[in-house]
């Protein structure tokens, strides 16, 4: 299936086209193109009005960034945090507002608790959260650890 040419996407530039539906994002980076879903997995911003810089693409509306070479749900963000601090994935408890990001964390082999700011208990769960939280004020941490 063709969805754009080459000549229309100069290096360094990025589209969104229409697939099946759904909005896909084209990046042209180093002579490769990459495709991922044109959504932010936070609050659901189209990341083709963000900025490409190199291979990451930052959020217009919050900042976040994501690498075009990984797509998401990639779990390596939270690999790398948990060898930086040398604690073993099963050990490690991530809090995530985002579907995509619980997701990699269940990935990474880690426990995940959803913050409810962006989604619903029941999609946090559905992506793979333990549970949820609706915001950090007064969170109770002894009841999260593993007895």
């Amino acid at each position: 299936m063709q969805v754009t040419r080459v000549s229309e996407l100069s290096p360094g530039a990025m589209k969104w086209v229409v697939i099946d539906r759904e909005r896909v994002l084209i990046a042209h980076v180093d002579g490769a193109f990459y495709a991922l879903r044109d959504c932010c997995g936070h609050l659901g911003a189209p990341l083709s009005t963000g900025t490409l810089v190199g291979y990451v693409i930052e959020c217009p509306l919050h900042y976040a960034c994501f690498d075009v070479r990984m797509g998401k749900p990639d779990p390596q963000v939270y690999l790398e945090a948990a060898r930086r601090l040398g604690a073993p994935a099963p050990d490690c408890l991530v809090f995530e507002d985002s579907l995509v990001g619980v997701e990699a964390a269940r990935r990474a082999g880690m426990r995940a608790v959803g913050v409810t700011t962006a989604h619903s208990d029941a999609e946090l769960r559905a992506s793979g959260a333990e549970s949820t939280i609706p915001h950090f004020e007064g969170l109770e941490w002894t009841a999260l650890v593993r007895r």
